[in-house]
Parts: C-alpha cells; structure tokens; sequence
C-alpha cells in the first residue's frame, strides 16, 4: 500500500487516526499478503479488504464530501481494480474485484452527474458491462437508480419512471426504496399522480436498519422525507409536504447539503401556484443551501421552478431576482 493510499484511506475516514508504526506495520503485512497470495493467483486480501472497506466508506461519506475532493479517489480505486482484472485471479477473487470495479465506475458517473461533467458518462457504461459479469443486484440497482436520474434531469419523466420501475422486480432491498422514490417523483413530474402515489406506498414499506454497502447511499427516515416531500410537490399537494419539509430540516444533519437543499426545494416548488413570491424566496434559499455542496440535481430543479414561475407570474417578487442568481451559477441541463 503505497502512502497515496494511506492518506486517501485517512481522508475517507476508514483507517482513523494511524502512527508512523502502524503505517510501517500496514506495508509489511501488504507485501506478506501480496507474496501469499501470488502463489495461488489469488488476490492479496489486504488489497482486496482495502478496496471493499473504501468503496464502502465513500457510499457512507458521499454526501458529505466535496465531489472534486472525492473524485480522484473513485478513479484511483477504479484504476486499481482494472489492473488486478488485467492479472490472473482465482475466479472467486475476479467477481469480487469485477463487482468493485463495477462499483467505482459507477461513482465516477455518479459524480460526473452531479457536477455537470459529461466526460464522465462513459463511466456508466463502464459500470454496467461490469454490472453485467459481476451479477450483483446492489450494483445492478445503483447503476438503474443513475439511469433513471439522468433521464429525469434531462425532462423525460416517462422514461425516468419506467427506467427505475423495470429494475425494482429484481434489486436487492438495499436499493429498492431508491428506486421506487426515483420512480414516484418521475411519475409526479410526469402528471401520473395517481401511479406516483401507488408507489410512495412502496417506498414507505421499505425495510430498515440495512448496514451501508457500496453502491448507492444507505436508505433511512431521512430520505423517505425527502422524496415523500419532491413527489408531494410534483402532485401538489401542500398539506403533505409541509409537515414532511419541517421534520426533515429539524431532523437532518447539517452536513447532508444535498438531502436538506432538495427538501426546501419542494417547500419551494409546491408554493408555485397559491404564493409565487414565496416560491421565488425558496427556490433563492435552495440555491443558497446548495452553494455548501454544489450539484446540477438541485440546480436543474430550481431552474425548472424558475422557468414556471417566468410563465406564470413573472412580476412576483423574487422572480427576477432567481432568475439572476440561476444565471450567475454553473450552466443548468440544456432541456431547461
């Protein structure tokens, strides 16, 4: 383990505070491992311990982190991964490292969507044909809740809502709540109400108390608010997301930035009729609140919240004034 890796796996938080002696410690039992290990093509399992517990750590800090800080991590353990499938390896070992490479990939292009990167859409593709040979329904899951997001951001709700509806059948429980939420906010942007409050009932009889896994972020209470609040708002319906955007700001940790700038903003978007000032004003909050962990999701949102609001009631307070603060950010998705 070279001492990049060390202070990469510092940084994700998997390692703690280390010593000099420790570290020392951590070289010698990486080469023991490695001189084992190749006398029977298989993987050492210090290598092969590090990257699950990394891949694992950065489902768990994926929030929390700054995406430009996290990225050349993911590549790093990506690239790592690729030279041990380039390797002979016990055929146990290569779908254990076909399923992380697989998972690595994926985060590249979870990050590439997120900051508005679309050289690293490759990285989906990638994860899916590594998808394919691994067979793991968590990855499986994680690469069709991407799909669906992408479809979403880019305004083809139908196909966001079918994209994430085909892949529920056959996820492992870990991701199915994801799906099924992915799905209830496509199928609410898309006017099928009725289909959208089929599957909230879905998402909320998911199970609980699952430990983090690598691939999409761990489901909780959390984020059954959020998505419970996103739906409601695409629906309309006020009285279910109010008391759903309160509980879920007094209740999330200050360092989910994402998770709290997506539950103003369907405060924001379900004002958009009754009281388009206050939409406005919410739709500024939400930018403000994303500034902390910038991402095109929450962007697009607001963008798309603007774009009814310049239709509906230009003059509003705080029409104008979004619109300006929309412009002097990072481009938003060209539907919009």
């Amino acid at each position: 383990m070279s001492p990049t890796d060390r202070r990469d796996l510092l940084r994700l938080g998997t390692l703690g505070v280390t010593t000099p002696a420790i570290a020392a410690a951590l070289d010698v039992a990486a080469r023991a491992s490695a001189a084992l290990a190749a006398e029977s093509a298989a993987v050492s399992p210090v290598k092969l311990a590090q990257l699950e517990g990394d891949a694992t750590a950065i489902a768990v800090r994926y929030w929390s982190t700054p995406l430009d800080e996290l990225l050349p991590v993911v590549l790093d353990r990506l690239s790592a991964a690729i030279t041990l499938l380039d390797s002979r390896l016990r055929l146990d070992d290569r779908t254990t490292v076909t399923r992380l490479a697989g998972t690595y990939a994926y985060y590249a292009s979870r990050i590439g969507g997120h900051i508005g990167r679309p050289e690293l859409a490759p990285f989906g593709a990638l994860a899916a044909q590594y998808a394919d040979q691994a067979n793991d329904p968590i990855l499986t899951g994680s690469i069709a809740g991407n799909r669906s997001c992408a479809a979403r951001e880019a305004g083809r709700f139908d196909e966001a809502a079918d994209i994430a509806g085909r892949a529920i059948p056959g996820a492992h429980p870990y991701v199915r709540p994801r799906l099924a939420a992915y799905q209830a906010v496509a199928l609410g942007a898309a006017g099928r109400h009725d289909e959208a409050l089929d599957v909230l009932r879905l998402m909320a009889g998911a199970p609980a108390g699952l430990p983090p896994a690598p691939g999409a972020g761990l489901w909780d209470e959390g984020e059954e608010l959020v998505y419970g609040s996103l739906t409601y708002a695409e629906i309309g319906r006020a009285a279910e997301v109010r008391p759903r955007v309160a509980e879920a700001l007094s209740g999330l940790p200050a360092e989910e930035f994402q998770a709290r700038a997506l539950v103003t903003f369907a405060g924001a978007q379900v004002l958009a009729v009754s009281d388009p000032g206050a939409a406005a004003a919410g739709g500024l909050e939400t930018l403000a609140l994303d500034a902390a962990w910038p991402t095109q999701s929450v962007r697009g949102r607001v963008a798309r919240l603007h774009r009814s609001l310049t239709l509906s009631a230009p003059d509003a307070d705080g029409v104008a004034e979004l619109g300006r603060a929309l412009a002097g950010g990072q481009p938003c998705p060209s539907w919009l």
